[in-house]
C-alpha cells in the first residue's frame, strides 16, 4: 500500500513530467499556443463567416458568449438553469 507522502510525491513528480512535455510541445513550430485557450482576436478571427454564440451552463450560473468580427459579449442568462439540460443528451 502507497502512504499518502508517497502518493504525493507521485503527483508532484508528474505534474512536473507534465509541464516538462508541454514545454517540449509548445516549442516546436506552430505549437506555441498547445493546450492555451484561444486569444479574443483568435475568437474574433473565427467569427469571420458568421456570428459564434457559446453557451455555457454551470450550477453556478449560465450565461452566453457572443462573438461577431467586432467584439466578444457576455450575456447572462439568469433564467436558464443546468437542470433544464439534464437527461437531454
Amino acid at each position: 500500500m502507497i502512504s499518502e507522502e508517497q502518493r504525493s510525491k507521485r503527483r508532484r513528480e508528474a505534474r512536473k513530467d507534465f509541464y516538462i512535455i508541454i514545454d517540449k510541445i509548445r516549442a516546436k513550430p506552430d505549437f506555441q499556443n498547445f493546450l492555451l485557450p484561444p486569444t479574443p482576436q483568435e475568437l474574433i478571427s473565427a467569427a469571420s463567416s458568421g456570428p459564434i454564440i457559446v453557451v455555457n451552463t454551470s450550477y453556478i450560473r449560465c450565461d452566453a458568449f457572443l462573438i461577431d468580427t467586432h467584439a466578444i459579449w457576455l450575456l447572462r442568462l439568469p433564467r436558464l438553469k443546468l437542470s433544464d439540460f439534464e437527461g437531454e443528451s
